[in-house]
């Protein structure tokens, strides 16, 4: 079962990758893509994203089964905010 949302961008796209980046290492995470898709995964958490000038549209694509949705959006948040 796979899940998607979006979270507004308020700061240029570079600035939100670099940001994704840095967290994704310092996590031991991997992120890989540009400034207008790519995916993501770590702590069995498996993604992709799509961004625009506005939002960013991401699909979670895989999750531990115990793990409730609500966490794993607000990790992911963490990645791009």
């Amino acid at each position: 079962m796979s899940k998607s949302f979006s979270l507004p961008i308020r700061e240029s796209p570079a600035i939100v990758l670099e940001r994704a980046r840095r967290t994704a290492k310092d996590l031991n995470a991997t992120f890989q893509g540009s400034h207008t898709t790519g995916i993501f995964s770590g702590s069995g958490i498996i993604g992709h994203y799509r961004m625009t000038d506005k939002n960013i549209d991401i699909t979670i694509t895989e999750k531990p089964f115990i793990t409730p949705w609500v966490l794993v959006e607000y990790r992911v948040k963490q990645f791009f905010t």
